[in-house]
């Protein structure tokens, strides 16, 4: 019994997320076969119409049919090849009517009166589990599609790296070099070989690792991009004191001047909490700019 529960909650799901799917589809026009009577055939007789999201066939009327009311006297918005369920009281055996919804209109599927509904109730649930089949369908198709996809790309950037010589690696340490050397550096050689995942770098280390501090890994290249006057590492670390903080200070009128490109924090003591600093990187893109500095220990 549990298992059938579960198994009707997964479907009413699915479908669920099927008709959000809907959203991004083509959209058709609906219009209920009783839009355009008279007011007087609208007020007597009773009319309705829904977009089937799901079909519950345990039940025997018309509450089996799940989803979302349609207006009766106006068009509708549905997505293309949507099941819509429509009610008309003067219709007698032809009360219930199951429609397709396309481009090319509504296509019948099947109609019924109430005395014969569980029928049509069954039909409707079948026609729903059919779009939904065809539905998911599509998706794998265009998943399969956007995996072959990426697969190619994947391929052809390969081959694109593979491709690049040691002359166009040389022109390009040449430009990092022309690019150093217009951009001034203070107190950041010498550089820290760094193994990462993907092999040794050049790097600046800022702070530390541990309880209480932090660790910030600068990557040379990064550096070598930055458009700026100078680039300066910032260290507050003095003296080895118990309850003191290390900070760096820019005069307000010039903080537009600096951009703070990564930091780390350094500590005294196993847990950090005996005193500690900051370790700042910088880019400056215009001079002069005034710092104040306030080393740990005073």
């Amino acid at each position: 019994m549990t298992n059938t529960i579960e198994r009707k909650i997964e479907k009413v799901e699915k479908r669920e997320q099927n008709q959000k799917e809907a959203g991004k589809m083509k959209m058709v026009v609906y219009e209920h076969n009783c839009m355009d009577s008279a007011r007087y055939h609208l007020r007597k007789y009773k009319h309705w119409a829904k977009l089937i999201t799901g079909v519950d066939t345990t039940k025997t009327n018309g509450f089996a049919i799940q989803g979302e009311w349609l207006q009766v006297t106006s068009q509708n918005l549905v997505p293309n090849g949507s099941l819509v369920v429509e009610y008309c009281g003067y219709d007698g055996s032809r009360e219930f009517k199951l429609y397709r919804v396309t481009e090319s209109g509504k296509e019948e599927i099947a109609t019924s009166s109430r005395e014969r509904l569980v029928d049509f109730i069954k039909k409707a649930a079948e026609e729903l589990e059919k779009g939904t089949e065809e539905v998911e369908e599509v998706e794998e198709k265009e998943e399969g599609q956007k995996e072959e996809q990426e697969t190619e790309e994947q391929k052809v950037e390969e081959k694109s790296e593979e491709k690049e010589t040691s002359e166009t690696k040389e022109k390009n340490k040449k430009e990092e070099k022309e690019m150093r050397n217009e951009m001034k550096l203070w107190n950041i050689e010498p550089y820290k070989k760094v193994s990462t995942g993907f092999g040794e770098i050049d790097a600046v280390l800022l702070g530390e690792e541990g309880r209480g501090r932090k660790r910030a890994l600068v990557p040379i290249t990064k550096i070598n991009k930055i458009n700026a006057q100078w680039v300066a590492r910032l260290s507050a670390e003095g003296t080895y004191t118990r309850g003191t903080y290390g900070t760096v200070y820019v005069l307000t009128e010039d903080r537009e001047k600096i951009k703070i490109i990564d930091f780390g924090v350094g500590a005294y003591g196993d847990a950090g909490r005996i005193g500690s600093w900051n370790d700042f990187l910088v880019s400056i893109e215009e001079t002069p700019v005034r710092f104040l500095m306030r080393p740990s220990g005073g």
